[in-house]
């Protein structure tokens, strides 16, 4: 029997689904964001076979929506049909966008993919063209788009002579229900696992680097602002009685990216923000912030970062003059937006502006140098300090402001009629809060 065997780990392909992009495109940029998310996924085969991997495993959300398109599976089948010569077979299980419930596909997968039931846990065998079995893998699908069972639990290898994989797609948080409520330490606790290829959380995270490892590969094309930076799977060596090697394979075409450009207070006219826009946009087509994107895991040998195009929303911060001419006139926006997407538009990666948002201050607050007998403005600071950091505090805040905002504690937690107040989300409102009020102690200390 193998000790050690090299996989590809994926997940939340959504294929069928677009990117959201807004204003009108070239036909030529269209069609590669169009396309972006089918090209992940090709990248992905192509590194299967670039690395001869002994499998591959995808762990939920194949597709975007419980009704496969017909385009989305007829091209799935193509990709995977490129493994058989290699005989890399493929293991799945489906997720909450993708249920088996009781469909019935109508077209079949090839002999080398395997769907792991919804009924029950299932346990298969990886073996070789010498029929050695290499691995296990453990797994089941979801029946319907809300999974409540704790299926994790009945992951049990008949024993640990080979290497176990365990297929589960989750969000990781014993405190809601709606896709198969566990915590790490609980995956931890089940023996015999070497590895836990999960889905659903979208951004990359290594959760356990070893007895078990357990991670996350993040989703392989952002598709919104939700969705930032460099997207791939993961490239796993793993043996038995050893911590495992994972390597990252990047598959993005589109990378998302919000960058920061801190605006100084003379910096107040047009020119001023392009040029700022313009540096920061030079950077990313050098590869700098795709760069730091793929830190923190060891690029695959043999991979290179291809990207055709970044999308971006500007972000200015800092304390200036020019908070308060943007505030006064709602014009300024769109023909920056306008200018800058001029400004880029014949470069090679592209790079097509989203948007442009100011989370900029008043020039009569100066919170970093509040001297230490102004008494109102430290009290404020003191606040503010508190409602970022207490948990408790935040507790109550989220009970007062009522419903029209809730806390988010799953990223597919979304509702039509109030807003999610998340980590960011939280921090944001607090930070404009702060300034607001501080901004009306200065202006009536001037008056």
């Amino acid at each position: 029997m193998a000790k050690q065997v090299t996989f590809l780990h994926g997940a939340d392909l959504h294929l069928g689904s677009l990117l959201k992009t807004v204003g009108y495109m070239s036909p030529m940029l269209q069609k590669k964001i169009n396309d972006a998310v089918y090209t992940a996924f090709r990248r992905m085969i192509n590194a299967a076979l670039r690395h001869k991997v002994d499998f591959v495993v995808l762990s939920g959300d194949i597709y975007d929506q419980t009704e496969r398109s017909a385009g989305a599976k007829r091209f799935f089948i193509t990709e995977v049909e490129r493994l058989i010569e290699a005989a890399i077979p493929v293991y799945i299980i489906y997720g909450n966008h993708d249920p088996l419930e009781e469909q019935i596909e109508f077209f079949k997968y090839p002999n080398n993919v395997h769907v792991l039931s919804a009924d029950q846990v299932d346990i298969l065998e990886v073996t070789g063209r010498d029929e050695t079995m290499k691995a296990r893998i453990i797994g089941q699908s979801y029946s319907q788009p809300s999974e409540k069972r704790k299926m994790h639990n009945l992951y049990r290898p008949p024993d640990h002579d080979v290497v176990n994989i365990a297929l589960l797609h989750t969000g990781l948080n014993p405190g809601y229900k709606n896709y198969v409520p566990c915590s790490a330490d609980e995956l931890k606790s089940i023996s015999d696992i070497d590895y836990w290829a999960l889905g659903h959380i979208h951004k990359r995270q290594i959760i356990n680097y070893q007895d078990p490892v357990i991670a996350f590969p993040g989703i392989p094309q952002g598709r919104d602002m939700g969705e930032l930076g460099l997207g791939g799977c993961l490239l796993v060596t793993a043996k038995l009685g050893n911590e495992a090697k994972l390597q990252f394979v990047p598959t993005s075409s589109i990378v998302w990216l919000a960058p920061e450009i801190p605006v100084k207070g003379d910096e107040n006219s047009e020119d001023d923000l392009i040029d700022l826009m313009k540096e920061t946009g030079e950077q990313i087509l050098d590869g700098a912030y795709t760069a730091l994107e793929a830190a923190g895991l060891e690029l695959a040998l043999n991979e290179k970062i291809e990207v055709d195009g970044y999308i971006v929303r500007w972000y200015f911060t800092g304390s200036g003059e020019i908070h308060n001419i943007v505030e006064k006139d709602d014009e300024i926006v769109p023909e920056l937006v306008e200018r800058i997407r001029q400004e880029f538009s014949s470069t090679r990666p592209f790079l097509w502006t989203d948007d442009i948002r100011f989370e900029t201050s008043s020039p009569l607050v100066d919170l970093e140098n509040i001297s230490e007998e102004d008494v109102i403005l430290n009290t404020l600071l003191h606040i503010y300090k508190e409602f970022k950091d207490d948990s408790e505090v935040r507790k109550q805040v989220i009970e007062r402001i009522g419903k029209s905002w809730y806390e988010q504690k799953d990223p597919e937690d979304i509702r039509d009629k109030a807003f999610a107040l998340d980590d960011e989300n939280y921090r944001s409102l607090i930070e404009k809060a702060l300034h607001m009020a501080a901004q009306r102690i200065m202006e009536r200390r001037e008056a």
